[in-house]
């Protein structure tokens, strides 16, 4: 398995750990979290020089972007429009699978010179 995300290794890994070991989510949530935290994790945040969003990034390669932002989420959440919300996440999941398929197209290593993919 290979985990990618958009500032995933300082914010969704250790919410999503401290989430399964609040509520128990299930039966060996200790065994999850630190496999969660053990899988091969590329971080998109890591490859940019100063703060650009996902929305930034998926504008700049030219691929489909999400509906809204995080903060929109908490407010889909807290009015109860999940339908909403899940849509908005699986947005936010394509995404960041397209965003990271095109930086690594075009990724150059500057050492090298070549392609690592």
């Amino acid at each position: 398995l290979f985990l990618i995300t958009k500032n995933g290794k300082e914010f969704d890994v250790p919410f999503i750990m401290s989430r399964i070991a609040v509520n128990t989510l299930v039966e060996d949530a200790g065994e999850v979290g630190f496999e969660l935290a053990e899988l091969e994790h590329f971080d998109l945040h890591h490859v940019t020089s100063k703060w650009v969003s996902l929305q930034q990034m998926a504008e700049l390669y030219g691929v489909d972007q999400k509906s809204g932002t995080g903060e929109n989420a908490i407010k889909l959440w807290n009015e109860g429009r999940l339908d909403e919300l899940k849509e908005y996440c699986w947005q936010d999941v394509l995404t960041t699978e397209q965003v990271f398929l095109k930086w690594k197209e075009l990724h150059i290593d500057t050492k090298t010179g070549e392609n690592p993919s």
